[in-house]
């Protein structure tokens, strides 16, 4: 699911010595994507992961939508009582997507606050903030934060059209693992979006 694994949620009193070894052998068998939290998105960013705090995704938001017995006409349709749950399946699919893209993915949280950004990761030499929307709506205040805190220019991925603004960028869903993807090559330059062709302009917020 989308937030933080706690131990203690197995079972009472339940430690991560008596659970961690199990977690690491679906970790390996592919079943279950383990996202690490950063405490703070710079370089090198693996020097930054808080090895005690993170999420676990299933492997393919199919296998999610099926464990909560989800029909397609309910995700597709826009059943209301998705509306909180559809975020969860969101950041479901941007994770597996990033992870079959190459990428490995971490999260960032503040540790004195509610504060998160869905996804940071590394690739061609910049840390990139990515946070993961259901629909259309504004990005969180959180991810403006960390921007203008570290300097650093923030994504997000959503059902809105690419657009370029002075510190945000929104990545469409349907190409966010095609877009990142090349950003692992040392060579790599943005090209602004050329590639994905003209979008009709649907929205002016950012």
């Amino acid at each position: 699911m989308r937030y933080k694994f706690i131990f203690g949620h197995i079972a009472r009193g339940a430690r991560a010595a008596q659970y961690e070894s199990a977690i690491q052998q679906i970790v390996d068998s592919g079943l279950a994507l383990r996202v690490y939290r950063v405490e703070k998105p710079a370089a090198p960013l693996p020097s930054y992961r808080d090895d005690s705090a993170f999420r676990l995704y299933l492997h393919d938001v199919g296998l999610l939508a099926a464990a909560l017995d989800l029909t397609p006409a309910s995700v597709v349709l826009g059943d209301g009582g998705l509306t909180e749950f559809r975020g969860a399946l969101t950041e479901q699919y941007v994770c597996q997507q990033l992870v079959a893209a190459g990428i490995t993915p971490m999260y960032w949280s503040n540790a004195n606050s509610t504060g998160e950004v869905d996804f940071v990761f590394a690739g061609n030499g910049a840390i990139i903030p990515l946070e993961a929307k259901a629909g259309t709506e504004r990005h969180k205040r959180s991810l403006k934060w960390l921007c203008d805190k570290y300097g650093i220019c923030g994504y997000r991925t959503s059902m809105r059209n690419y657009k370029e603004q002075d510190w945000l960028t929104n990545v469409p869903l349907w190409i966010v693992g095609s877009y990142f993807r090349p950003w692992l090559a040392s060579d790599y330059e943005p090209d602004g979006g050329a590639d994905l062709g003209p979008l009709p302009n649907t929205d002016d917020e950012g």
